[in-house]
Order: structure tokens, then C-alpha cells, then sequence
């Protein structure tokens, strides 16, 4: 392989390779920052409707910290006794009954801060029904995402990872390329006679 050759497939290899590894942390973001927001947020007891796109898990969270109707709302993060959570199709099916919360999961993202209740399976694309019932005279915000902190926060992880490695294999093929550019031709071996 001729030396220009060389040079022109490590470099393009680390452009490549650098290249590969900022899209996969910008898609990461953008699809971190996506799954974060709120698909509704209202105040409980009450119910809201809300759309997903396709069949997915989506997370049920207590908003204990968050501007709500041009106020800020502060409580505490544990929901007082005696909520409940139903999910019904808009054709007024209800689903199977809420998952709770395995782990004791909080979101701070901006002026919010949230607890995870639990998670809904959302059979198919379509409009949802989230109905809250609760004490009176303890209102509270609630809000639904699309998908659960574990899955958003494996894909984060697992694009980091990637975009990580990307950039040391972009790296090793620069410097391969950077001494192939100093390095002396060597001497080609005697021919037999």
C-alpha cells in the first residue's frame, strides 16, 4: 500500500470514527431530553388525556417541585396516603393496573423536581386517559413520560460508551497516521539471485 494510500484511509478512518461518536452523543441528549418532558402535567385529583406515537412503557411521577399554572408548587416528595392511578384507553378500556415504582427514583431536569410513582403499558399508539383520584384538599401535580428512568438512562449509558470507545479507536488511528507521516520508508528486503 502506497504511503498517501495509507494516510488517506487512517485519517478518514478517525474523521469516521469521531464523526460516528458525536452523533451518537447528540442522539443520546436529544432522546434523553425527549423522553424527560412531560407528555401532561395537571393536578391531582383529576384526570388528563395524553398521545403516544407507539406502544411503550410510560412513567407515572409526583412533580413535588415545579411551576404549575404560573406558580411554583413545592410539597413534599412522598404522595400522601390514599391516591390511586388508572389508565384507560380513550375508547374508556382500562389497562392493566399501575406498576409501582421498584426503586425509590427521582428526576431533577430544570425547575422540576419529580419522584417516580410507577409505570402503564401502552398497548398500541393512540390517546390515553390517566385518572387520579386522591384526598381532598391535597392536590398535587402529576405528570406521564414516555418510557422509565432505567431504559432512558442504559441508552445514555450505552451511547456514552460507544461515542467513548469511537473516539480512542479515532485517536489511535490519528497517531498511527501522524507517525506514518514521520516514520522513514524502510528498505526494501535483497532479491534472491
Amino acid at each position: 500500500m502506497t504511503k498517501p494510500l495509507k494516510l488517506s484511509l487512517l485519517f478518514g478512518a478517525t474523521v469516521a470514527c469521531w464523526a460516528i461518536a458525536v452523533y451518537l452523543l447528540v442522539s443520546a441528549f436529544s432522546s434523553t431530553v425527549k423522553n424527560t418532558k412531560s407528555l401532561v402535567a395537571f393536578e391531582a385529583p383529576g384526570s388528563a388525556d395524553f398521545t403516544v406515537k407507539e406502544a411503550t412503557k410510560i412513567t407515572v411521577w409526583h412533580d413535588y417541585e415545579t411551576y404549575y399554572a404560573s406558580s411554583f408548587i413545592e410539597n413534599p416528595p412522598a404522595l400522601p396516603g390514599g391516591f390511586s392511578f388508572e389508565m384507560t384507553t380513550i375508547r374508556g378500556e382500562p389497562l392493566a393496573p399501575l406498576e409501582p415504582s421498584g426503586m425509590n427514583t427521582t428526576s431533577h431536569f430544570g425547575s422540576t423536581r419529580r419522584s417516580a410513582v410507577g409505570t402503564f403499558n401502552t398497548p398500541e399508539a393512540g390517546t390515553y386517559t390517566l385518572q387520579v383520584k386522591g384526598p381532598p384538599g391535597e392536590p398535587r401535580i402529576i405528570s406521564v413520560t414516555h418510557g422509565t428512568f432505567g431504559a432512558i438512562f442504559t441508552k445514555l449509558l450505552g451511547s456514552a460508551g460507544g461515542a467513548f470507545l469511537l473516539g480512542i479507536i479515532g485517536f489511535i488511528t490519528m497517531v498511527w497516521g501522524i507517525i506514518s507521516i514521520f516514520s522513514k520508508p524502510r528498505n526494501p528486503p535483497p532479491v534472491p539471485q
